[in-house]
């Protein structure tokens, strides 16, 4: 599902990057299109961080915890919420 949005964007940015859709496609037909893959290759690439490398930036030591989680846990909160409702 897509969703319309507005974003302000420098004028002369926004030139450029019409000029570089309408070079690759001929037309400005795909702009939406071309932004959506940008972001999603912006955050992908520049931005997302292992979680590792992440920690080791903010000197954030990595924590374990020995807890047990049962296997029929979903189960049992579902259950749990049915009897809510039916109350």
């Amino acid at each position: 599902m897509k969703r319309k949005t507005s974003i302000s964007v420098d004028s002369e940015i926004w030139r450029q990057w019409l000029s570089f859709v309408v070079g690759m496609y001929g037309s400005t037909r795909k702009v939406s299109e071309e932004v959506e893959k940008a972001l999603v290759e912006y955050m992908n690439k520049e931005r997302m961080l292992d979680a590792d490398i992440l920690r080791k930036l903010l000197g954030i030591k990595e924590t374990s915890y020995d807890i047990d989680v049962p296997d029929d846990i979903i189960d049992r909160i579902l259950e749990s919420r049915r009897k809510r409702v039916i109350e």
